[in-house]
């Protein structure tokens, strides 16, 4: 059940398109700090003018990006969002809130807990 977890968060690395050339040992690193989070309806995971160093994947459910009271995308599984403060240093523009009409599962990432991600020169040459 282990190595299936481990598995599991090493397929969601490589599928996000920062990390699709990072080598296996490093993909390997990563998934080690991927943490499954259950959330209910409604659940503000990111609020507009807050600051966010940490990647959200969608396993399951929805999650709404709204600016707000209007609805401006609906994130679905298999879909990230969440980790552009880390770069620009500016808060989120944008509140992220789980839908209202079912649970959802995110697999999250906190970037100050990856040992490769203090050198933010790795960072840029990743996402840019």
């Amino acid at each position: 059940d282990k190595l299936k977890k481990i598995n599991e968060k090493i397929k969601i690395v490589k599928s996000l398109p920062f990390f699709k050339y990072v080598d296996s040992i490093e993909q390997n690193e990563i998934a080690k700090h991927i943490k499954y989070d259950y959330y209910y309806q409604s659940t503000i995971l990111i609020e507009d003018g807050t600051y966010n160093y940490q990647l959200f994947y969608v396993c399951e459910g929805k999650v709404i990006k709204k600016k707000g009271d209007y609805e401006e995308e609906i994130i679905e599984k298999g879909n990230y969002f969440g980790f552009l403060s880390l770069f620009v240093n500016i808060p989120s523009n944008y509140t992220f809130m789980t839908d209202e009409k079912s649970k959802t599962v995110i697999a999250s990432l906190k970037f100050n807990e990856v040992k490769l991600f203090e050198n933010k020169r790795y960072l840029s040459y990743l996402f840019f």
